[in-house]
C-alpha cells in the first residue's frame, strides 16, 4: 500500500491575463494572455528578455497593478473583487 500523496492546493490561479498601456496606435501589450497555476509550497521562476512583461505580470498577480482583462485568484478569492462582508 502506497502512502497517500499530499493534497495540492492552488495558491495562485491566473487565467489569460492581459495588460496593455496606451490606446489606439500607441497601445502596447505588456502581458498578452498569460496563465499560471501555482500551488502552495511550489517555487516558480519567470524568465524572459528585457521588456517581455515579467515585472508587469508579477505586479498583476501580487495585486500591485490591475489587469485589463481575465482573472487572478489568490487562495480561491478573486484578487480584484472586494468582499464587504
Amino acid at each position: 500500500m502506497s502512502p497517500a500523496s499530499p493534497q495540492r492546493i492552488e495558491a495562485i490561479v491566473a487565467t489569460d491575463d492581459c495588460k496593455w498601456f496606451g490606446a489606439g496606435e500607441t497601445k502596447a501589450n505588456a502581458v498578452n494572455y498569460v496563465s499560471l497555476v501555482a500551488h502552495f509550497g511550489e517555487m516558480h521562476v519567470i524568465v524572459g528578455p528585457s521588456g517581455s512583461g515579467k515585472t508587469t505580470f508579477l505586479s498583476i498577480i501580487s495585486g500591485i497593478r490591475m489587469l485589463n482583462s481575465a482573472t487572478v485568484l489568490v487562495n480561491g478569492s478573486n484578487l480584484w473583487i472586494v468582499n464587504t462582508n
